[in-house]
């Protein structure tokens, strides 16, 4: 069982709930990704995604960390593209999750997730900036 998110996203009574069910169930692993931020716990996740599933960044999405909805509703297509999505701030200041896992000789195709007030143009141009 992975457990994606800090406590105060998921609780450490779900963790302790879930490890109770190791015993009834048989042995089960429970781990937990998480960050600092948001932002951070993404960049673990894609960091996982690319180490221990062989996913890669060729179809690499970026979504805003103001907001669940649009990482939420992409991460089945990044999954099924098998590619990792990556969470950037509105401004593009918080662009760490980005850097930790982008390489222009490995993204083929980019998606910038959400309008112009979920990602700015900002962000837009630091990723453009990177693929140069």
């Amino acid at each position: 069982v992975i457990i994606v998110g800090g406590k105060a996203a998921v609780s450490k009574t779900v963790e302790t709930q879930v490890k109770q069910l190791e015993s009834e169930a048989g042995p089960v692993t429970v781990e937990r990704w998480d960050g600092d931020t948001a932002i951070d716990t993404s960049a673990k996740i894609a960091r996982h995604e690319i180490d221990d599933f062989s996913m890669f960044i060729g179809n690499m999405m970026v979504a805003t960390s103001n907001g669940y909805w649009d990482a939420l509703s992409a991460a089945p297509v990044a999954g099924r593209l098998n590619s990792v999505l990556v969470l950037m701030d509105q401004f593009g200041n918080n662009h760490q999750a980005f850097d930790a896992v982008f390489s222009k000789d490995e993204v083929g195709i980019g998606y910038v997730l959400g309008g112009k007030m979920a990602l700015s143009e900002a962000v837009e141009g630091y990723i453009v900036s990177q693929s140069m």
